[in-house]
Formats: structure tokens, sequence, C-alpha cells
């Protein structure tokens, strides 16, 4: 029997880091996986915030400074 392994590797995309203050700054980083830099967030809201950060920041695995 043969058997096939499928390997499934997203494309890195590196990106700069950024202060985030707005939605329209956080869809910048959308399908970004590592952050070359420091990421910061300050931005007030309701849940719909929260789950437009989720949906752009979600790719992220690696950031080089800190959060």
């Amino acid at each position: 029997m043969n058997v096939l392994h499928v390997v499934v590797r997203r494309c890195e995309k590196y990106c700069d880091g950024i202060n985030i203050d707005s939605i329209s700054l956080a869809k910048q980083l959308r399908g970004c996986t590592h952050i070359k830099g420091s990421l910061e967030i300050q931005i007030r809201g309701d849940n719909n915030v929260v789950n437009e950060l989720e949906e752009n920041l979600s790719m992220i695995e690696e950031i080089s400074g800190y959060l």
C-alpha cells in the first residue's frame, strides 16, 4: 500500500515592526508571518476590534522585538 504524505508550508512574509493604532494599520500586516522589530498595539474599541486584529494578525509566527 502506498501512502502519500502531503506537507503544506505557507510562504514566509517578513514585515517591519509597527505601532498599530487603527484597524487600517492592522490590515497592512495581513499575511505577515514574521515581524522585523517590535509590534505595539494601542487601539481601543469593541469586540469588532478584537475580531479585526485576530483576522489580520493571525499568521504572525515570530516577532524579533517586543509585543
